[in-house]
């Protein structure tokens, strides 16, 4: 169901009930999203914005079809018996609303740092009311921490179970009883505080409601469905042989569960300082926050006071690697990882809305500024309280754009949510191509360049950005099969690399400028596996392998550890050893598709390099951070799977050797046209031809209007 709310046009509420008829439950499912653009002037998010929505409280009303007779509950983490409470038919007015009953009121986590400055308003203040949970049912009153409430409503016609999802996790959360009706306030009011839901931003509630059959006709059967319903997690039989969706074959779990990675992972997750343990640090719970990592190692150069508030966003894809773990381990406590993560990327981290400019609409927003607290920005880069220059602040970009976790994710979870995500996403790459929906189509509206450019417009080859905008293409043609995204994503290859390039001239060497070119070949190397997956050894193939090939070679003769040369970055940190466990992922993704002899120096090439990176990466004091982890966990997949493999030389390497392919493309972005026909007079005859007339110059001025900071 899909439907607004009254004025509030922009107040958009998507819904779903989902029967699961085996375990006599349905699942509600409720999205309220800000449809609206936020302002963001000058490039900045923060909270107060003129686009955001505020809202008193937002939830739902249960009405039952007759009077409670006994109210029972019971905390999720306890579970050692029931309360109940029996409620008379006097206070009723047949209507279902008379005086509150029963109501348990999360305020906040619960945790040590529950008054966290993550959670402060558009005004800069935590007005958070209390620590945890406040019980009241009669006279009595229960205070506590924390409570994930299992509710079973007695009445003539059977008992019924209610449980909302993520209680405490995503306060504040209340629910209150009356006679003939249960209240969940999903987003709860307090205090006179409003909820701000900022332009773009969504939020997504899941309720589960066990109704009554033969299997669950008493109070303690609920009980069990409830806890279930709570707490399971997904169930792994065996690890998918060959998902298109990675790079190689996933190791076995036991060559997992012997290596240096799972020690890593071990450590980066669930250690004293890992992921988990780094949501208490700075309180990432929250109906906006929880979900998100805490950057933790922008800790390293913040020169402000702690806790800093930073955010991570899922940078290089913490998700995808998160998944590949769970995969290969077997280990449900990643779920409490990968699941609230995919949630909180779909929700919060993607920017839904339609009125801004094409560059922005439906894009992914960075990771909050490097060594920089997030202040007001939430979950959106740029705070009105960093700019310190005019040039200061930004929005969605083509380099920061994961979609891999979120396509593993639908796979293995179903989530049709993740789906949509992965589609809203390519389909941003495409648009912000369309030269047709910028301000200088007057001139020019042809390809932007946009999708492809890296740290520069002038600068079109292997890159962070073409690497993303491909890479979100071939996963949308996974998800949906229609041939449009591939014939896209291949315009964007041939754009961005050839077989016969002059690589010295790119300057790869650059590292602070072009260290991302590896995450580029690592998008060629995912290209050829699903080609050959579905058997389509066209020209394109060939065109793509043999580039990989020829930037490869290029690796062997060229390439060292980052850190070799550490006078040459800025911040020589941990996160350059991270990265060189790609340039072992693009060495051992290229031997498949090389000729033996050539095949085993990238081999041993890689192996070299993923031994320096190891060394390297351990010998900082917190090697398992965060943003290590995030490359890790998924190169660190690729290099077992490789280097355990034997070469498998692609047949396409003896016999389409003689294949002509396509000349080097030299593609200009948009910007740069526009500004080379300027230069003539013939450019400037164009122009005002066409914004004389009428449709063109309306048109202008709505871009205008859209493209405003």
């Amino acid at each position: 169901m899909r439907g607004r709310f009254g004025k509030k046009r922009d107040l958009l509420l998507v819904g779903s009930v989902t029967h699961y008829r085996p375990l006599a439950a349905m699942l509600m499912t409720i999205t309220l999203r800000n449809s609206r653009r936020a302002r963001h002037r000058g490039g900045l998010w923060d909270l107060g914005d003129p686009g955001s929505i505020l809202l008193s409280e937002f939830g739902l009303d249960i009405e039952l079809p007759s009077a409670i007779r006994t109210w029972y509950w019971a905390d999720g983490w306890k579970c050692l018996s029931w309360d109940c409470l029996p409620i008379n038919q006097c206070d009723d007015d047949g209507n279902g609303e008379s005086r509150e009953l029963w109501s348990v009121f999360q305020a906040s986590s619960g945790g040590e740092n529950w008054n966290s400055v993550n959670h402060i308003d558009g005004q800069g203040q935590v007005r958070l009311p209390f620590k945890g949970y406040v019980l009241r049912f009669g006279k009595e009153e229960k205070r506590g921490d924390r409570i994930t409430p299992l509710c079973v409503a007695a009445t003539d016609f059977g008992a019924i179970g209610i449980v909302p999802r993520r209680f405490w996790e995503e306060f504040p959360k209340r629910i209150s009883v009356f006679p003939r009706s249960v209240r969940i306030a999903l987003l709860a009011g307090y205090d006179e505080q409003v909820h701000e839901l900022q332009g773009g931003e969504q939020k997504t509630f899941n309720v589960w409601v066990v109704y009554p059959d033969c299997k669950t006709q008493n109070v303690h059967g609920l009980l069990s469905q409830l806890v279930g319903l709570s707490f399971s997690s997904v169930t792994v039989d065996h690890i998918p042989s060959d998902f298109p969706e990675v790079l190689a074959p996933l190791p076995c779990t036991n060559q997992w569960a012997n290596s240096r990675l799972a020690e890593f992972a071990e450590k980066a997750a669930f250690g004293p300082t890992g992921i988990l343990a780094n949501r208490e640090k700075v309180d990432e719970f929250g109906w906006r926050h929880f979900g998100d990592t805490y950057a933790d190692h922008e800790e390293t150069h913040y020169q402000g006071s702690l806790p800093l508030t930073s955010h991570y966003n899922n940078q290089f894809d913490l998700l995808y690697g998160c998944i590949l773990q769970r995969l290969i381990s077997r280990d449900p406590r990643w779920d409490e990882i990968i699941v609230p993560l995919a949630n909180h990327v779909i929700d919060i981290d993607i920017y839904h809305t339609d009125q801004d400019r094409s560059t922005f609409n439906h894009g992914l927003f960075w990771m909050t500024d490097h060594y920089r607290t997030a202040y007001t920005a939430t979950h959106r880069a740029f705070s009105r309280f960093n700019a310190s220059t005019k040039r200061y602040g930004g929005g969605p970009c083509n380099e920061h754009n994961y979609t891999s976790g979120l396509a593993l994710y639908y796979f293995l979870w179903g989530d049709e949510r993740a789906k949509e995500a992965v589609l809203e996403l390519a389909n941003w790459v495409i648009a912000m191509e369309d030269g047709s929906q910028t301000p200088y189509f007057v001139v020019d509206c042809g390809p932007t360049g946009l999708s492809t450019m890296t740290s520069s417009h002038d600068y079109h080859g292997p890159g962070r950005g073409a690497a993303n905008s491909i890479n979100a293409l071939l996963d949308a043609w996974l998800l949906t099969g229609e041939k449009r995204y591939l014939e896209f994503a291949e315009v964007l290859i041939r754009r961005t690399v050839h077989p016969e390039d002059n690589i010295a001239a790119l300057d790869l060497r650059n590292a602070e400028l072009r260290w991302s070119y590896t995450m580029y070949l690592e998008v060629l190397g995912k290209y050829l596996r699903i080609k050959r997956a579905f058997g389509d050894m066209d020209t394109m193939h060939e065109y793509v392998r043999r580039s990989l090939v020829r930037y490869a070679e290029w690796m062997v003769d060229n390439e060292e550890p980052y850190l070799a040369r550490a006078e040459q970055l800025e911040y020589p940190t941990e996160a350059w050893a991270a990265q060189d466990f790609r340039k072992t992922t693009v060495l051992l993704c290229a031997s498949q598709y090389a000729a033996p002899e050539v095949a085993a120096g990238f081999r041993n090439k890689a192996i070299a390099l993923a031994e320096a990176a190891w060394r390297d990466l351990l010998r900082f004091p917190r090697p398992h951070n965060v943003r290590a982890a995030a490359v890790i966990l998924t190169q660190g997949i690729w290099h077992l799977a490789l280097e355990q493999s034997s070469t498998d030389v692609c047949c396409t390497a003896q016999n389409t050797n003689g294949r002509n392919l396509w000349p080097r493309e030299m593609f200009i972005p948009q910007r740069t046209r526009v500004r080379n026909k300027l230069k003539s007079p013939r450019g400037w005859l164009t122009l005002l031809l066409r914004v004389t007339n009428p449709r063109t110059m309306g048109r202008l001025l709505y871009l205008l209007w859209k493209w405003r900071n």
